[in-house]
């Protein structure tokens, strides 16, 4: 048991422990990089209360989970004088059909002419979780924020509960 060491044995150990790092590291790390490019980013800039949205809460397009919430701060808008909630979400290409090579701004805006806009709502009453759903509506007219934000803008559309507080005061 008190022999010298083998030098070949330790050597063919670290010279293995070397290889399975490395091929551990290709296989994961190149499906990390390969899931992170297939997504593309947008800013969804809020002026009402976000309160139950996380990190992490889902993006839908018509009940279908495409991406998520990346990213929830707080913003001052100094022109205004108001305080925004600038909201980043990830939307996954594939989960969408789009191809990676497509250019992201030119369908983007192309979506957004059709009337594609950003709703918060509700995942469940009791507990009162939110989630940014993306929603088809070109009679609503698109409601942007001039605040600047690092990924494209999505413009929002009001909820039901803030279309109907709007025309309630629409009335005399």
């Amino acid at each position: 048991m008190s022999g010298k060491p083998n030098p070949t044995a330790i050597g063919a150990f670290v010279v293995g422990a070397i290889a399975l790092l490395l091929g551990a590291t290709l296989f994961f790390g190149g499906e990390l990089l390969a899931a992170r490019s297939g997504k593309f980013g947008a800013a969804v800039i809020f002026t009402s209360s976000v309160k139950g949205l996380d990190v992490g809460a889902p993006v839908t397009l018509r009940g279908v989970k495409i991406g998520e919430v990346t990213d929830i701060h707080v913003g001052f808008d100094e022109r205004t004088g108001e305080f925004v909630i600038p909201v980043t979400i990830s939307v996954n290409r594939e989960d969408l059909g789009i191809a990676k090579d497509v250019a992201t701004k030119a369908n983007l805006q192309m979506l957004i002419e059709r009337g594609l806009r950003a709703q918060l709502k509700t995942q469940s009453l009791l507990t009162g979780l939110l989630y940014v759903d993306l929603v088809f509506k070109p009679e609503s007219p698109p409601r942007y924020v001039d605040f600047a934000t690092g990924e494209p803008q999505l413009p929002t559309a009001p909820t039901g509960l803030e279309a109907i507080m709007e025309r309630m005061s629409e009335v005399d």
